[in-house]
């Protein structure tokens, strides 16, 4: 027996569904990788900022580190009392502005209270006195260890890094530069002049 429908009618074929190739990307894709690669980018250049800011002893052990190597080989003990000089006066700016424009017994009365017993009364009088005079002689050990002491004890304490401790003034290696003259430590004058210039404007 034959079926009826058999023969009549238009033919009945299978449906293919057309190959379609990923490449190239619709348009909607090339913006989800620009915008994944700019946030990748963004997150990154945030993360270096909060570690440069979060971690201010890194900074200030290596200047550390190369006031020692200038001392290793030039042996200039001015030198080196002036740039840890510098160094103490650029870390009170960051913890404390209001004592790194003080002298005296003001200025020794704050490193002894970011670090208690950690220089002697010989070694502060060194970092005051040794900028100012063409030559000094120390122990430049001694006086290395202690700062590296105190800068740490300084920088580690808690609440500094919630409030944005950060060193002004990018060091530079104290090899590179001349030896300082005298008055070219910084002092109290160079302080207050930065401190200046970090201040609000006040609008008249």
């Amino acid at each position: 027996m034959t079926n009826p429908l058999a023969g009549s009618g238009p033919v009945l074929r299978d449906i293919h569904v057309p190959r379609v190739s990923w490449w190239p990307p619709a348009p909607g894709w090339w913006l989800l990788a620009m915008m994944i690669l700019v946030l990748i980018v963004a997150i990154a250049m945030f993360w270096l900022h909060l570690r440069r800011r979060r971690h201010p002893w890194l900074t200030a052990r290596r200047e550390l580190d190369s006031l020692a190597a200038c001392r290793a080989g030039d042996r200039d003990d001015v030198a080196l009392a002036a740039g840890v000089s510098r160094l103490l006066r650029r870390i009170a700016l960051a913890i404390e502005p209001a004592a790194a424009a003080t002298d005296g017994a003001a200025w020794q009365d704050f490193i002894e209270r970011r670090g208690p017993g950690v220089f002697t009364l010989e070694q502060l009088d060194r970092l005051i006195d040794a900028p100012y005079r063409a030559h000094s002689s120390f122990d430049a050990p001694a006086l290395l260890a202690a700062a590296r002491k105190w800068c740490e004890r300084a920088l580690r304490q808690r609440g500094l890094h919630r409030r944005g401790g950060w060193l002004p003034h990018p060091p530079r290696p104290a090899c590179l530069s001349t030896s300082p003259q005298r008055g070219e430590g910084w002092g109290v004058a160079e302080t207050s002049a930065t401190l200046a210039r970090h201040a609000p404007s006040s609008s008249s």
